[in-house]
């Protein structure tokens, strides 16, 4: 009976821990995205901008809070309430659009037994796009105009529109070529993803390329093969794109081991540092500035590093921390520092 008591305790415990992390983790997002929105209140930053602008501001909040959420900061390129992504990039105007829909689609729907069932499902969508990312699941996502389009079909018009036969054969033409080009975009991207897949993609002038160039997923893998072909400016110029539209720590951290590769300290550096903003606990871009100080034999520097790459408490030890940590407790045992 004890073990049993004992076991229940520690899964409650366990996930009320791991509940208040991720609570936490959730607030830092949101407290972070105000400050992008304090930037850009009106017309936010533009459809699709969060993931190139998030982790920016994340370090500019954890630079101005030092300590409140340092420990827990991760790259992250989600809002975690839609309302609060739709405000980063259309503003309060985007918002209010999107309510007044809302409202209108709402009015007087309770009072209609068979918009019922979308009713609900509306709303429990909504209560999911506060914590969360439905507007990101393409599924979920179309349930949105789907449900609001029931709920508001017997509302009268506010304009009304008599299309002449010449105009709605011109429309569906124009959708039926709209849907042509989405299969066809969609084939072109898992075309090049298998290649890429497979190591055959390295062909910057094909369709695929042009029509991919600003895909995140497939800018990483790009950058991934130029690496394992050897082909460092590709895959620096490939990286620093993807870092135009969805910088992250892990990625700068990248970006700074090829410069120092090259023998770029200036710019090694510069990745560290802003990786480092962006997350605070991470030891990955200490070990990148600890390796910066190591080619400009700065010893005092190295020595400093080395005590905080020992000490510095993580969420996760991976083989990157234990490989940061064995050299730091090397060289602090060269130095004569016992630690």
């Amino acid at each position: 009976m004890i073990r049993v008591i004992n076991h229940d305790y520690f899964c409650y415990s366990l996930a009320l821990v791991l509940g208040s992390i991720l609570a936490f983790v959730r607030v830092l997002t949101w407290k972070s995205s105000l400050l992008m929105i304090s930037d850009a209140p009106v017309f936010g930053h533009g459809i699709g901008s969060f993931a190139a602008n998030y982790m920016p501001y994340q370090a500019r909040y954890l630079e101005d809070h030092p300590g409140n959420f340092s420990l827990i900061a991760d790259n992250n390129l989600i809002a975690f309430n839609e309302f609060i992504h739709l405000t980063c990039e259309q503003g309060m105007i985007g918002l209010l659009l999107f309510t007044c829909l809302l409202a209108l689609a709402f009015a007087n729907a309770i009072k209609v037994k068979y918009k019922l069932t979308s009713y609900f499902a509306l709303m429990g969508l909504l209560v999911f796009a506060l914590f969360s990312y439905p507007a990101s699941i393409f599924p979920i996502k179309i349930c949105f105009p789907l449900f609001t389009g029931i709920l508001a079909r017997d509302r009268e018009a506010l304009v009304r529109f008599h299309l002449k036969n010449w105009l709605i054969i011109s429309i569906t033409i124009i959708i039926i070529l709209g849907a042509m080009f989405n299969i066809r975009t969609y084939l072109s991207y898992r075309q090049a993803y298998h290649s890429l897949n497979n190591g055959e993609y390295l062909q910057e002038n094909s369709n695929a390329y042009s029509t991919m160039k600003n895909d995140k997923n497939f800018l990483y893998l790009l950058g991934e093969q130029y690496l394992r072909h050897n082909l460092f400016e590709k895959s620096i110029e490939t990286k620093e794109r993807l870092a135009e539209i969805a910088p992250t720590s892990a990625l700068l951290c990248d970006l700074g081991m090829l410069y120092l590769h090259k023998n770029e300290l200036d710019s090694a550096l510069d990745c560290f540092l802003h990786a480092r903003a962006m997350t605070p606990n991470h030891v990955q871009p200490i070990y990148g500035l600890w390796l910066v100080a190591k080619m400009r034999d700065e010893k005092d520097v190295r020595v400093k590093l080395s005590i905080e790459i020992i000490t510095k408490p993580v969420r996760v030890v991976n083989n990157v921390v234990l490989k940061a940590r064995k050299e730091a407790k090397e060289y602090l045992k060269e130095q004569g520092i016992n630690f």
